[in-house]
Formats: structure tokens, sequence, C-alpha cells
């Protein structure tokens, strides 16, 4: 009987991942990771630049359907399935896909961190940070054919730059 083995990376998850904090200090960071890191990618003027893998927690549920598990029913269990909520947490714990988390130290202390599917997502993300914070605003900008808008106390929607010029206005009239 032969014996067969994966090499793998040391990993954290991404329960780990999210008890990190901006401030932490490497030694900090590394004993809430679990891990050291895989590798220093950059190191340049104070900032230094490393790299930690992980891998994301996954159930294994069996495949199951409500016909497949009437044999199953009793007064107290129901047939299960992928799709009933009560799925959601059960079978058991497996890692699944792996990850790259890259973080930025700033003279020894956590700054911030991205992943690799946060790099490939930024562009979106951004959008919908942008969405947010504007939405978090006082004066939401309004798109109207392209071109941004915002609104007055009456509601008539304004261009921003018609309203700087009339703020740039008042201030030289006093």
């Amino acid at each position: 009987m032969s014996e067969k083995y994966m090499v793998s990376p040391p990993f954290t998850t991404v329960d780990n991942i999210a008890k990190v904090a901006v401030g932490m200090s490497t030694a900090d960071v590394n004993t809430t990771l679990g891990i050291s890191p895989y590798e220093v990618l950059s190191n340049v003027d104070g900032g230094v630049w490393m790299s930690y893998h992980y891998r994301v927690q996954e159930h294994i549920i069996p495949i199951t359907s409500m016909a497949q598990g009437l044999d199953q029913v009793g007064p107290n269990r129901k047939p299960e399935s992928v799709d009933d909520l009560s799925a959601q947490n059960s079978g058991a714990l497996q890692f699944g896909d792996w990850g790259t988390l890259y973080v930025l130290y700033v003279d020894g202390v956590f700054k911030s961190s991205v992943s690799e599917k946060g790099m490939q997502l930024g562009n979106e993300l951004q959008v919908v940070e942008g969405s947010i914070r504007n939405h978090a605003q006082e004066a939401p900008v309004f798109m109207v054919k392209g071109k941004p808008y915002t609104s007055e106390a009456d509601g008539t929607l304004v261009s921003p730059d018609r309203r700087c010029r009339k703020q740039r206005n008042k201030r030289s009239e006093q």
C-alpha cells in the first residue's frame, strides 16, 4: 500500500484574517493568523509587503432531495437538502479554495491588506464603496445621461460645476 502526500504551504482561515486590525505589529498579526508570512514581496522605505496563504472553509453536505429523504422522515426529522436552510452549516468541515493575502506593514505595523480576489474585484469594490459613501452624504450625486448632478434644498438637480460657481460668486460678493 503506497501512501500519497500533498505538499501544502502553511495557511490560515478567513475567520482569522477578519481578526487582524490596523496598528497590530507583525508578531501580533502572525499570532492572530496562526502562521508566519509565506514570503516577503517588497521592502522599500519602511513599507514591507508580505504574503500569507489562506483557505476557505466549506461544509461537505450529502446531496439529497425531498424524494431521496422521504424514507428518513420521522416525527423529529425532516428530509434534508442542500437547499434547506438547516443544511447551510451542517455537514463536515473541510478546507476548500486557496487564496493569497497581501499585507502591507509600515514601520513594522499593519497598515492594510488585500486578497488576490480583492485585487481582481478592485474596480467593482471601489464603485460599490463610492456609491455607499455617495449615498451617505447629505447631497448624493445623481447620474443623468452620464453627467453628475446634486440636489438643492428644494429638490432641483444642479450640476456640481454650477453649484461651485454659485458658491464662488457668493464668496466674491461678500
